[in-house]
């Protein structure tokens, strides 16, 4: 039996927690108190759209809100926001154990370098989305795996990913990390057309229109980063060169080929959705701002991922509540992504 911290214990961190403790080891989840406290009186529910489901009684998992109480954790799972990194981790400055960051992005390995020393971090991603049904109650939504950068003597990594394949995740080590979280930089550009659209995921992606948004963003993306020199590479089932082809193909064509690709719950949603109809900031900077960043260094046009950043913004800001794909307007019109 291991001892794993998650800092950041939303819905990801602490679902995970969950996962970990549902297989005996000791989890100490360290958060907002009002997102934690239920989990406190009354423990934790957690189901999988890929079958099983689960209990953690409320002695099972301990609840913080001060990073100290990681100390001695031999593992701690870094969930914040990407913004929230720096200072998430210079907090973990005196805990003994390593750090593994899961942002969004690709400014998070080199973050917890610089606050923790190469030695300690570790940088990964997770491929799937969680959602709160409830207070305590959390459901894992869509499938991919998860993945860990790993060198060659790494125990404690080891340790992890023997921990969460047991518990029946897919969980995966990379020896590159940098290439897996471009890769997933590139799935995630949905993530704020989804949140435009004001639709369950799996109602957007059935949707023509916003599947060529999606399908214009990640060609873009491709572009620019071959221009940079960076090549993405499978993850999981989905490789975002063949989905940007996919995407825009007719509405039965696309159902029969994404089935194979990825399976979506009725009910999720991508967190930058959540994010804004909370009032929260979004993460549109480090996803589809990173692309419009890249193009820009390397003479690579992103009209669309440029229009996207916009729109995201006029809704942070409060003039706008959400848009149609026609209400991106001159920027779709003048790409050849969308054919």
């Amino acid at each position: 039996m291991s001892r794993f911290g998650v800092l950041g214990a939303g819905a990801l961190g602490t679902f995970l927690g969950a996962r970990l403790a549902a297989c005996g080891h000791e989890v100490v989840l360290v958060g907002r108190p009002s997102v934690l406290a239920p989990v406190q009186r009354d423990g934790l529910r957690w189901s999988d759209l890929e079958g099983p489901s689960g209990v953690i009684a409320a002695d099972r998992v301990r609840v913080a809100s001060d990073p100290s109480a990681l100390a001695d954790c031999e593992v701690v799972l870094l969930t914040t926001k990407a913004a929230a990194l720096p200072v998430a981790a210079a907090s973990l400055a005196s805990c003994r154990g390593l750090v593994v960051g899961l942002q969004n992005g690709v400014t998070h390995p080199s973050v917890l370098s610089a606050a923790l020393g190469p030695a300690r971090a570790r940088a990964g991603t997770v491929g799937w989305n969680v959602i709160w049904q409830g207070p305590g109650a959390l459901r894992k939504t869509t499938s991919g795996p998860l993945v860990i950068e790993t060198r060659a003597d790494d125990p404690q990594v080891s340790s992890l990913l023997r921990a969460f394949r047991a518990a029946g995740l897919d969980a995966r080590g990379a020896n590159d990390i940098v290439p897996v979280l471009w890769t997933k930089l590139l799935l995630n550009l949905n993530n704020a057309c989804n949140a435009l659209s004001g639709k369950p995921l799996q109602a957007q992606l059935a949707d023509r229109a916003w599947r060529r948004v999606v399908a214009a963003c990640q060609r873009e993306g491709l572009a620019a980063m071959a221009a940079a020199g960076l090549r993405p590479v499978r993850l999981g089932r989905l490789d975002p060169r063949v989905s940007a082809r996919v995407l825009p193909l007719p509405d039965p064509v696309f159902r029969f080929l994404a089935s194979s690709m990825i399976r979506i719950d009725p009910e999720a949603r991508s967190s930058m959705a959540d994010d804004l109809a909370a009032g929260r900031p979004s993460e549109i900077d480090y996803l589809n701002g990173e692309i419009v960043r890249l193009g820009a260094a390397h003479g690579v046009p992103t009209p669309v991922n440029a229009r996207v950043v916009e729109a995201v913004r006029a809704i942070e800001a409060g003039t706008a509540r959400r848009f149609s794909p026609g209400d991106l307007g001159p920027a779709l019109d003048s790409t050849s992504a969308l054919s």
